[in-house]
């Protein structure tokens, strides 16, 4: 279903009567929030969301157990859930162009995530900038690192190739 280049402001409830769509597409349009209804289209696949206005994404989206690829490129996202990290089946996650400070350290247990776009988050701290460009393994090894050493309480993030590292990371 493509609904792009609308002026799409709200999604309505009844959005969760779409249970066979596969494809959803939304891009360019004005949408404000992603409905928590949009956790019961159980079919969907790929989501994109793409030039809107969004600033959160709701936790109900782990309930699609069938997404592979979402899509939130250039909105007003600051934060992300960490119920997303739960989506181990997840393959593409694409975050250009938002206001991102932080991905959660959940992220990096998604084991099927193969793309985890998050350039041009000017205000991101971790990953620190000096590991995003390396790819999604290298952001995924960074956050699994972390997260590991509030179990073990060791850090090691070898083969990172940081060159310095901020507080907030920890």
């Amino acid at each position: 279903l493509n609904l792009s280049d609308n002026l799409l402001k709200i999604l309505p409830l009844s959005i969760r009567q779409m249970t066979q769509v596969v494809e959803l597409n939304l891009a360019d349009n004005r949408i404000l929030v992603i409905p928590p209804a949009i956790g019961e289209m159980w079919q969907l696949q790929e989501l994109k969301l793409d030039h809107n206005k969004i600033k959160t994404i709701p936790p109900a989206l782990k309930n699609l157990t069938n997404l592979v690829k979402l899509s939130l490129i250039d909105n007003l996202l600051e934060e992300l859930p960490d119920e997303i990290g739960d989506m181990h089946w997840l393959e593409e996650l694409s975050l250009i162009g938002n206001d991102i400070k932080q991905i959660p350290w959940s992220y990096g247990k998604m084991k099927s995530l193969a793309k985890l776009e998050i350039t041009d988050n000017p205000h991101l701290r971790v990953p620190p900038p000096p590991v995003v460009p390396k790819g999604t393994e290298a952001c995924k090894a960074f956050l699994n690192g972390i997260m590991a050493a509030y179990e073990t309480l060791f850090l090691d993030l070898t083969g990172l190739a940081l060159t310095y590292l901020e507080v907030e990371v920890f």
